[in-house]
């Protein structure tokens, strides 16, 4: 299979009060976790162990930034298979942080959704324009649905390498 990826950036978590994920998250929290990100941390799908862990790439980068909003983001760059680019295209992927809150907040992992806590967290292709305001389209497939299209891509892709 090829080892070719495409990059992929955009908001992947918000500062404010966040019940789910532990808590209150400030600019300076975001900061502090950019400052403390290791990479790579691998991309999973729904927060779940699947058939695709270890296929869908990883996060290399990330920082943060205010939005065109003016809300305080964390930023990120995802390496994506270019198989997977390709059967992404430019749509916007919606994403959910994984937070570590312990020994203090940090990044663990990030997560292709179909429901993120924040719609606006998503990672755009190289071709998505943020200026235009463009929405995020949530994902229309449920994950067992785009787990079974991306490892029938898998499977037609290696039959033919």
């Amino acid at each position: 299979m090829s080892t070719k990826t495409r990059t992929r950036t955009g908001p992947i978590f918000f500062a404010g009060r966040h019940e789910g994920k532990g808590g209150d998250f400030t600019a300076d929290d975001l900061k502090s976790m950019a400052a403390n990100f290791t990479a790579p941390l691998k991309v999973r799908c729904e927060h779940q162990k699947t058939l695709l862990d270890g296929l869908l790439g990883q996060v290399t980068r990330v920082w943060h930034q205010v939005d065109e909003k003016g809300r305080d983001a964390l930023f990120g760059s995802w390496e994506q298979p270019e198989w997977l680019a390709d059967l992404l295209g430019d749509t916007p992927v919606p994403v959910s942080a994984e937070i570590a809150l312990t020994p203090k907040k940090r990044l663990d992992g990030l997560a292709m959704v179909c429901e993120p806590y924040f719609p606006e967290a998503a990672i755009f292709s190289a071709y998505a324009c943020f200026s235009q305001g463009k929405p995020v389209v949530p994902l229309v497939e449920t994950t067992a649905q785009m787990s079974t299209r991306i490892a029938n891509e898998i499977i037609s892709r290696s039959n033919h390498e």
